[in-house]
């Protein structure tokens, strides 16, 4: 039951797009992610010296590099981060390309990746398929 709860939890999430606040000099704004993030040096600091980061993470180093917070400010890097984030799907990083008067790319990253997934699930090879294994008690 806790499982198709979670299941219909990420679905819903996934829909409407932001749940979790995200916090920028006190002030909440929305976001995708469940987790609430807080510009500060020692966030900004932290996501640009990750080596393997999410798609929500790469729209916050672009308001990093937007506000100068942790890094040198740079709306030409901001402008970078922002298009990636939003070939990726991520909304916020939509707006802010707005806000900023630029094009808006295609999510064309995220949709790579959802075919990706596809094609493994219907992959007969057992080592390219997803499986879930039940165990039965002895």
């Amino acid at each position: 039951m806790y499982f198709i709860q979670l299941v219909g939890l990420l679905a819903l999430t996934l829909i409407t797009g932001c749940t979790g606040p995200v916090r920028v000099d006190g002030q909440p704004q929305m976001s995708m992610g469940s987790s609430r993030f807080v510009i500060s040096s020692a966030s900004c600091h932290q996501l640009i010296s990750r080596a393997s980061i999410l798609p929500l993470d790469i729209y916050h180093m672009g308001e990093c590099y937007e506000q100068g917070v942790a890094v040198s400010l740079s709306v030409d890097q901001a402008i970078k981060h922002y298009q990636e984030a939003a070939r990726w799907g991520v909304p916020e990083a939509k707006t802010a390309l707005e806000r900023l008067n630029q094009p808006v790319p295609s999510a064309d990253l995220q949709k790579q990746q959802e075919k990706r997934s596809r094609q493994m699930q219907q992959d007969p090879r057992d080592e390219n398929r997803i499986r879930i294994i039940h165990s039965e008690d002895p």
